[in-house]
């Protein structure tokens, strides 16, 4: 198995060497004092076979060095994760720990939660807790450094591994220890004094009180023959909401190198225990969008991962206020309260009883829904739409959808905006165009009309109301939109039978959108599906893929277009429409162009080229890297 060794360069100068090996979800590893990447090989060896083995050299220790004042625990967390960013392996992470590295892993996961799925520690602390032990441990460390520069490398490792924490080494015999000396000479001795002076437990900031922010699984190993660790992690597990203690028999401080395949096995079941992570999210708009129910200028959402074996799935719950059956607030609160997940046959089905308990809920049952179909994917090793398609028995493989056309958006409210904004979409490559109407008097929303049909000669125009007009004046609005040649209306009027009614009169043809609240109202569309030309579904707002596919068969059925269009979501809740439409092998334009209304996001999303998606041939959702730094801004 290959080994990559490569220099990452971070700001302020520090630079990071860097081991990675294997294939699969990343594991990242993080060696103790005087140690380097080596000294985690015989994990590394172990863990390959199914992971990207990720293991940094420390701040001061092998190559990786930087200026005065990078070298504390914080820092150091702060470098790992940055590292890892710029080699491009996506949060969160499986995270382990060893001394001085498990001080590093927790404070990761103490400060930065939302990055870390699972944390394995091996003989590691929190920090002291007094400022009396604090300074009377930062004061012999501080004697040490200078010995370290004084004495020479020599002595201090010889005086190191006489340490009565490392007596058990001795078991491996001479010729290990005769490596572990030669290892730890291959440091700088002034780069280990300013480790000494920067990240030893005296000028580390205590832990104890953040632990509870520790939410992901977590194994505290340690060496039955530690009795030191044996009694620190016995006083951390109570303060962590989901830690397990594994004491190692036969081992020592070092349980990894003493017994490496009993710690392989508790990392293991560590990565594999279920985990639940819930983050609000308030992602900036561009600029302000203005529709028939009002101006937004900020979406917010609940994003939803559930984690296991080294896999994250990906759900969203973005109810708009004022129009979703659940708020913001009730998503945020019903998602929170389930603290674990265990993986037993399939993400889908382990989740059944969570997914039925929000029955009433469907934007937060749909953040479930598409999170575990999600996982399922990844843990199959398929894209998400081939996987539901594989999946649903009333869906055909072979038909499913590799590109899917998308409508561009425009919201401007003066015509010429409108135009040079339809303009641009048509020099991109869009041939649909969706003219936001209704949030102005009728005689400007003509003009709009005027102006995107002039703009756009060859595109099909649609209007999309969200319900704000009244009977009269979306028959008279739509009879000139007729006359320029507008091919479609989503909800010009509110209400699934007054839609109908007007469908039956107006000269454009309608599609109900808002007024398909939930999955219950289908029956009275189908029932005036006469007056119907189209159906707009929100996979994000109807309960999650798995409901809107069943409306999407049951709709074609009886002869309506659909159109799948998302809500202004996240690239998660995007992603979850694109497969849906794709999965379903829908040929209509669909309203998932709508990414670049985003300031920020959490993820880079599915492409828009030419007017199209291609849908990714990566797994799950396809939308690269979930971004650390969103899931810790909640």
């Amino acid at each position: 198995m290959s080994l990559l060794r490569r220099s990452v360069a971070l700001d302020d100068g520090v630079e990071l060497w860097v081991e990675v090996t294997g294939s699969g979800p990343p594991i990242v590893l993080l060696h103790g004092f005087t140690g380097d990447a080596s000294t985690m090989r015989v994990l590394t060896e172990r863990l390959a076979v199914d992971h990207t083995v990720v293991v940094p050299n420390l701040i001061g220790h092998g190559a990786s060095t930087g200026p005065a004042g990078n070298y504390s625990v914080d820092a150091m967390a702060e470098q790992v994760l940055a590292a890892l960013d710029r080699i491009g392996h996506g949060a969160p992470y499986d995270i382990v720990g060893y001394s001085m590295g498990g001080r590093v892993a927790l404070t990761m996961a103490c400060r930065f939660p939302g990055q870390v799925a699972s944390l394995s520690l091996i003989g590691a602390s929190a920090g002291l807790s007094t400022e009396d032990e604090r300074a009377e441990r930062e004061a012999a460390d501080a004697r040490l450094a200078a010995s370290i520069l004084a004495d020479g490398l020599d002595a201090f490792v010889d005086s190191w591994m006489a340490n009565p924490l490392f007596a058990t080494q001795s078991r491996l015999g001479d010729e290990f220890l005769a490596a572990a000396r030669d290892q730890r000479l291959q440091n700088s001795p002034e780069e280990l004094a300013k480790s000494l002076r920067g990240a030893g437990t005296g000028t580390m900031q205590p832990l104890h009180g953040l632990l509870d922010r520790c939410l992901m699984p977590i194994a505290l190993i340690v060496g039955s023959d530690d009795s030191k660790f044996r009694e620190i992690a016995g006083g951390l597990a109570p303060a962590m909401p989901d830690a397990e203690v594994v004491v190692i028999e036969g081992a020592g401080h070092a349980a990894h190198l003493e017994q490496p395949d009993a710690v392989v096995e508790a990392i293991r079941g560590a990565e594999a225990r279920g985990s639940v992570r819930v983050t609000l999210l308030s992602l900036a708009l561009r600029s302000a969008h203005s529709t028939g129910r009002g101006t937004a200028i900020r979406r917010e959402s609940v994003l939803v991962g559930l984690r296991s074996g080294g896999r994250t799935g990906w759900g969203e719950a973005s109810p708009l206020p004022g129009w979703s059956v659940d708020s913001l607030d009730d998503a945020a609160a019903s998602l929170r309260e389930q603290q674990r997940f265990e993986l037993t046959r399939s993400a889908w089905d382990d989740t059944t009883a969570w997914r039925d308990s929000l029955a009433e809920a469907p934007a937060s049952r749909a953040a479930v829904a598409g999170a575990a179909l999600d996982l399922d994917a990844r843990l199959h090793g398929v894209p998400l739409h081939r996987y539901l398609a594989q999946w649903h028995p009333g869906l055909d493989e072979s038909a499913v959808a590799e590109t899917l056309e998308v409508n561009a958006l425009v919201s401007a409210i003066e015509p010429d905006d409108v135009g040079r904004r339809i303009g641009a979409y048509v020099a991109a490559g869009f041939r649909t165009v969706k003219l936001k109407v209704g949030a102005v008097s009728p005689e400007v929303d003509i003009a709009r009309i005027d102006a995107a049909r002039a703009a756009g000669p060859h595109v099909d125009i649609r209007l999309d109301a969200n319900g704000a007009w009244d009977h009269d004046t979306a028959l008279a609005v739509l009879a000139h939109a007729a006359a320029v040649g507008v091919v479609l209306c989503e909800e010009p009027v509110r209400g699934i039978e007054e839609i109908a009614a007007l469908g039956r009169l107006a000269a454009v043809p309608v599609a109900v959108d808002e007024s398909l609240r939930s999955p219950s109202d289908l029956d009275r569309v189908i029932a005036h599906a006469d007056g119907l030309a189209a159906l707009v579904v929100k996979p994000q707002a109807l309960g999650g893929p798995d409901l809107a596919i069943e409306l999407i068969l049951t709709a074609r059925g009886v002869g309506l277009e659909v159109i799948v269009t998302s809500m202004i979501d996240s690239a998660v809740g995007l992603a979850h429409a694109a497969h849906v439409a794709a999965a379903c092998g829908l040929g209509s334009a669909h309203g998932l162009a709508t990414a670049g209304m985003l300031q920020t996001d959490v993820a880079p999303g599915l492409p828009v080229i030419g007017g199209r998606i291609a849908m990714p041939e990566v797994v799950g959702l396809g939308i690269g890297l979930v971004s650390p730094g969103a899931l810790d801004a909640s």
